[in-house]
This record gives C-alpha cells, sequence and structure tokens, in this order.
C-alpha cells in the first residue's frame, strides 16, 4: 500500500470513529466514547475482584467494624438517590493515605487514611459522591478512547512522516501533557459539579467539600502538569457551586432524608 492510500484509509478510518463515538456528556461538552458501558462494566468487576483477593493475600483489606459501617451508611445513603437503581459495593484498604477510587460497574475503594481526614458523614460523601461521578459521567471510557485515538494518530505520524523512535517519543509527551492531562482535569471538575449535586440530593451537605479541600494535603506538582485542579483553584470552584446545590440540599432535607450516619 502506497503512502497516499494509506493516509485516505487512515483518515476515513479517523472519521468514522469519530462520527460514531461522539457523544454529548453531562455537562454539555462534546467527547468521544468508544466503548460500551457493558464492556467497561466488566473490566471494573474482574479489577475490583483482583485487587480485592490481591489485598486479602496482602493482609491489607481493612475489616474494622467502625470503618465498614462508616462508609457503609454512606453509600447506602448516595444508593437511594442515583437513577437506575445500581448498588455500589464497596472495599477499604489499610492505606494511610487520604484517598479513594471509583470502578465502572459500580465498585468502590477507600483507603483508610481517608477515614482520619475525612472526619464527618458530609466530607466522606463528598469524596464518595465525586467517584461515582466519575463512573456514572463515562469518563473511564472517554479517556480510554482519548488515547485510543492518540496513539492511532502517533502510529500515523510515525507511518506517515518517517518520524524517527525519538521524534514519535516527543510527540507522546505533547499530547500527553497537552490533550490527556488537561482533559482529566476537566474530568475532575465535572465529577465535582455532579458529585456536589449527588450529595446534595442524598442529603449530605455540600459545603462540607470546601472544608474536606482546605484540609487536603495541597498538590506540589504545577498545574499544567497534573492531573487535577489546584487545591487553590478547586476550592474557590466549589465555593462559586454552593448557589446551586445548596437549594437542593435544603429540599433534600425538608423531605426527611437526613442519613443517620
Amino acid at each position: 500500500m502506497n503512502r497516499r492510500l494509506l493516509c485516505c484509509v487512515l483518515s476515513l478510518s479517523v472519521g468514522c470513529v469519530l462520527m460514531m463515538g461522539c457523544q454529548i456528556s453531562p455537562s454539555g461538552r462534546d467527547r468521544l466514547l468508544l466503548h460500551s458501558p457493558q464492556q467497561l462494566s466488566a473490566v471494573g468487576q474482574r479489577q475490583f475482584e483482583a485487587l480485592k483477593q490481591q489485598a486479602i493475600q496482602q493482609d491489607r483489606l481493612d475489616r474494622n467494624p467502625t470503618h465498614q459501617r462508616r462508609v457503609a451508611c454512606v453509600v447506602d445513603a448516595l444508593n437511594r438517590t442515583l437513577p437506575g437503581g445500581q448498588r455500589w459495593r464497596f472495599m477499604i484498604l489499610r492505606d494511610s493515605s487520604a484517598n479513594a477510587f471509583a470502578m465502572p460497574g459500580g465498585y468502590l475503594g477507600v483507603h483508610s487514611g481517608l477515614l482520619d481526614v475525612a472526619t464527618t458523614a458530609d466530607q466522606l460523601a463528598t469524596v464518595m459522591a465525586h467517584e461515582m461521578a466519575h463512573v456514572l459521567a463515562q469518563h473511564s471510557n472517554e479517556q480510554a478512547s482519548m488515547e485510543t485515538l492518540v496513539q492511532g494518530g502517533l502510529m500515523a505520524a510515525s507511518i506517515l512522516g518517517g518520524l524517527s523512535p525519538q521524534n514519535v517519543q516527543h510527540l507522546g509527551m505533547g499530547a500527553q501533557y497537552g490533550l490527556l492531562r488537561p482533559y482529566s482535569r476537566r474530568h475532575e471538575q465535572e465529577a465535582d459539579r455532579m458529585g456536589l449535586m449527588i450529595m446534595a440530593k442524598a442529603d449530605f451537605d455540600p459545603a462540607a467539600a470546601v472544608t474536606l479541600w482546605r484540609k487536603m494535603q495541597p498538590s506540589r506538582m504545577p498545574v499544567y502538569l497534573s492531573t487535577h485542579p489546584s487545591n487553590q483553584q478547586r476550592i474557590a470552584d466549589l465555593k462559586r457551586l454552593q448557589w446551586v446545590v445548596q437549594p437542593v440540599f435544603r429540599q433534600a432535607r425538608e423531605q426527611g432524608y437526613r442519613p443517620n450516619c
């Protein structure tokens, strides 16, 4: 196949991919989704079970009854207000970092260190709702789709442009910092907005998000190199969103949704 024909084939392929995979995000922006939710849910289940088995083997699974009750109460309360009736499962890992994660299919992982920082149910709900929002918004699908597209573009640049491996590597670094990482920051900001609304509907006070992030260790990495907004930027965004979510929180409280956590 000559170079001109190859160029045409690659261009047509990319165009078809973009047309088939282009969708609208919960916040109204265009995005690319190449994988089905069912595929990612199956992957999430396998990853969750593998991580759980690994934690059991390494004696890192936190079975502390107090920790279990705290997380279960918050997750159950959030479950009751989520669409689709999906029931989220969780595990707690003995890890000193204040972190949590979510996987497609409705799976949550909580580091025990987070429970030392998120000292109230509202603060813990901030993190749980944020992680749930990532999955509900299909951010992992979006990120995987973008990475697939970037890899295809780098391959095309290598073949069609006759670039050396070193130049292709430089292009890859440019894509990472100029495209993929900013994309991930948009995910974080979108998950913050969605998470606030999720926790407000479950009668957790969204104002706790500001308190929590003030307690978090600030990242020392420059924002343009980070996948997350700076703490200062995040706190400012969370404060600005309170006028949107506080009425939802007050309505949930008037309807008696208050969870006993």
